[in-house]
């Protein structure tokens, strides 16, 4: 391979051929029941319009896998996590699509037992963190003008990855993050990207859901943004 223009460990290098490389191989937990929750999982393949089939590796690493099934048996609810394809082996904003397409599938009456006999359609809540939390945001947008309005309760945005070009107190490493944000979506914008800087989307104000929670840590590289 060439020489290296961006890194960004433990997670993804960018060569100076245009190649990228991910620097950690995913580790996937299979469906299950977890003995110390009794939580059942299951793996369901979205095939947006008929055409592509969503990746079929299970969306469930052990951080999550771990966490959903604590959370799943303390609330007392139905979770689904989205398994959005990813960079480098793609770019944005094909998460965002994936995401989008997941969410109206949840919407639209599958053929899913788990969904139809224990799911509560009247209280829906969407989450995510980091990257998910950037892509739980923009799908709220989304549905807020669409049929999906109003559809589901609330939404979690926990460590979002908000960027803009506006100098910041952490300059150099914003500037880490926005070189990231370029490697992983080589055609956005920029950091005033809408998809990437939320007031700069003139629909920001809208959301599909009256309640918005948003947790950030005191020393968070994002807090000021």
């Amino acid at each position: 391979m060439s020489g290296i223009t961006f890194e960004y460990p433990p997670f993804i290098r960018v060569y100076e051929d245009g190649s990228k490389e991910r620097l950690r191989d995913d580790v996937f937990i299979a469906p299950s029941v977890d003995p110390s929750t009794g939580v059942s999982s299951k793996d369901v393949k979205i095939k947006p319009g008929d055409v592509e089939r969503l990746p079929e590796k299970s969306a469930f690493c052990a951080t999550y896998h771990n966490f959903l099934n604590l959370l799943v048996e303390k609330a007392n609810v139905v979770a689904i996590s989205v398994n959005y394809r990813r960079a480098p082996e793609y770019s944005l904003p094909i998460a965002f699509q994936d995401s989008w397409t997941s969410l109206k599938w949840v919407f639209s009456n599958p053929k899913e037992e788990w969904l139809n006999n224990y799911a509560d359609f009247n209280r829906v809540f969407m989450g995510g963190d980091s990257a998910g939390a950037t892509i739980t945001h923009n799908v709220a947008v989304q549905a807020a003008h669409s049929e999906l309005n109003g559809k589901f309760n609330g939404i979690l945005v926990v460590h979002p990855y908000f960027l803009g070009v506006k100098p910041l107190d952490s300059e150099g490493d914003m500037d880490l993050l926005g070189k990231l944000w370029t490697a992983v979506y080589p055609t956005t914008s920029g950091l005033d990207d809408p998809l990437i800087n939320p007031v700069k989307d003139p629909n920001f104000k809208k959301l599909a859901c009256k309640k918005v929670l948003v947790c950030v840590a005191e020393k968070d590289l994002f807090f000021s943004v």
